[in-house]
């Protein structure tokens, strides 16, 4: 494991655990997130795991624990609200895409974005896996707290209360 890990950041080391315990589960990448995750939960300061992972045609999600905000919107195919296509805006940036009014789409966002209704807030210990025909599982993963949970600042309105 720490052979993938060339850096000092968090993120490269909670990927490679990810990377290992997909391994030791036989490649299932969901119960490697799963694994991974509840590894470090149970030993270690934790504010957050939230965690998206792709591969060719599938992609993860896992929020947890509540602590910070991670979204999704399973939009069918066919118009949306206001102009064809997609189109999300943040007080960041916007994105049209004309394309997706066509397709089902699966949007996967750290913030509600504006411009489609339908976003929802994955619970907390909650894993989805997007698959190749865009359908979606879901469940919550890891039910139990963080061991060791550092709570983020009361104002903070990443949190679930």
């Amino acid at each position: 494991m720490l052979r993938l890990v060339l850096g000092d950041t968090d993120s490269e080391r909670y990927f490679a655990l990810i990377t290992k315990e997909t391994d030791a589960h036989g490649g299932d990448v969901g119960a490697g997130i799963t694994a991974a995750a509840s590894w470090i939960a149970a030993r270690l300061p934790v504010s957050a795991l939230n965690a998206i992972v792709a591969i060719p045609g599938e992609l993860w999600a896992l929020r947890y624990p509540g602590q910070h905000a991670l979204h999704i919107l399973e939009r069918p195919a066919g118009p949306g609200p206001g102009e064809p296509g997609m189109h999300v805006r943040s007080a960041m940036s916007s994105v049209h895409v004309p394309a997706l009014e066509a397709v089902v789409s699966v949007i996967i966002a750290s913030e509600q974005l504006d411009g489609e209704s339908g976003w929802r807030m994955l619970a907390p210990g909650e894993l989805v896996h997007i698959r190749p025909d865009l359908s979606v599982q879901s469940g919550i993963a890891i039910p139990q707290p963080p061991a060791h949970l550092v709570p983020l600042p009361a104002d903070n309105p990443n949190i679930d209360t």
